[in-house]
């Protein structure tokens, strides 16, 4: 399915936050129809990337230099010179993925990073992760492990938090039939057992409340969301615990938004936007 926004909502929330500190590994976009920009300086347009999703994608920069690394649909992950990785196809998200996938980079180590994947509405094959090595085929990288489970059926929702300790990451996705959070730590072990935090919304209905993005504040103390089709069309906060994984305390922004889907925070954290189409 192919979404397209036609009106955003801008939420004003009144809580404290701190201002996130820009990281490297964001500084290379690529997403969209072959699009992309580079940070790395002026904004700079970007024609050669070899992606074409419908929806979620995601990128990551050398933490050092902001120089691409590798970027990924879900299902095809294309390395730093735009040819796909070695293994790099056949990974278990799907092109019309709200948010098909998200990079985290192993604690502790250079060279190993993981990438979530979702599939779309509620589909068999869930949440699950694989690892690309970066020291592999000539310092491209390689896709060693492939579509690790982690849980089905799952939501189209997944974001990343840094934990309290600024090292070890938490991944944070929603099950589907459920009002279950479910947060997993990475650290320099690997990807931990989940942590439940059921809470909120029961999210059920037309596999279309799959839909919708779940971004964190700049400060990993706040949780947005939104639930795409009726009988919710909503926007959607919560407190998050970013040193133990909980989620908490449902705080409803109203059921006026037909198909809400994209949400973000601003960079000082005190506003929170929703976009519906």
């Amino acid at each position: 399915m192919i979404r397209s926004f036609k009106s955003l909502i801008v939420l004003l929330i009144s809580f404290a936050s701190l201002v996130g500190i820009a990281q490297n590994e964001t500084k290379q976009w690529y997403f969209g129809a072959q699009a992309g920009w580079d940070f790395n300086g002026p904004p700079t347009i970007l024609t050669n990337s070899m992606m074409n999703p419908w929806e979620g994608c995601a990128s990551i920069a050398d933490p050092v230099t902001g120089l691409l690394l590798f970027y990924t649909d879900g299902i095809t992950v294309w390395n730093k010179t735009h040819a796909v990785m070695s293994n790099g196809t056949g990974l278990f998200g799907n092109s019309s993925t709200t948010q098909t996938g998200v990079i985290v980079k192993k604690p502790g180590s250079t060279t190993i990073y993981y990438v979530f994947t979702e599939d779309a509405q509620a589909a068999p094959n869930g949440l699950c992760y694989s690892t690309i090595d970066l020291s592999l085929s000539a310092g491209n990288g390689s896709v060693t492990v492939k579509n690790t489970p982690l849980f089905t059926p799952s939501d189209e929702k997944i974001t990343a938090v840094r934990h309290c300790n600024g090292v070890d990451v938490w991944v944070v996705t929603h099950d589907w039939n459920s009002n279950n959070f479910r947060t997993f730590l990475v650290t320099a072990a690997g990807v931990g057992a989940p942590v439940l935090s059921p809470v909120g919304t029961v999210h059920n209905g037309s596999n279309a409340n799959t839909i919708g993005q779940m971004k964190a504040s700049p400060n990993g103390r706040k949780l947005g969301l939104a639930i795409h089709d009726a009988p919710f069309n909503a926007f959607e906060l919560y407190d998050f615990n970013n040193t133990t994984g909980v989620v908490s305390n449902l705080t409803a922004l109203g059921t006026t938004f037909p198909w809400a889907y994209g949400c973000e925070f601003s960079p000082d954290g005190t506003k929170f936007y929703g976009g519906h189409y």
